[in-house]
């Protein structure tokens, strides 16, 4: 039989709940689909914990306009983004995805 996991968190639980008290520093975070919903927000709460911040993006002028912002609002080093072709070709998708 398995073990059930049990979490603290829930349907209204925040991104920024979830990583609240996580130390990330020293570690990148590379968040595909982070130019608009839900990957915007893991992004900025991930930033909040530390680590440096990649958002792999089709929309890179989104992509921009999301970076800007977790700079601004969060006061972390720049996030960076690249387009998904380029994530592609240099290997991240293989090291995501296998």
């Amino acid at each position: 039989m398995m073990q059930r996991i049990e979490t603290p968190f829930g349907f209204s639980s925040t991104a920024d709940e979830v990583v609240a008290g996580i130390d990330l520093s020293g570690r990148r975070a590379i968040i595909t689909g982070s130019s608009s919903g839900i990957g915007i927000e893991t992004a900025r709460a991930l930033a909040a914990a530390g680590p440096e911040v990649t958002l792999a993006v089709r929309n890179t002028a989104a992509a921009a306009r999301v970076a800007t912002d977790i700079t601004t609002s969060r006061g972390t080093r720049p996030a960076v983004y690249m387009p998904r072709q380029s994530h592609k070709n240099c290997g991240v998708e293989r090291t995501l995805y296998g």
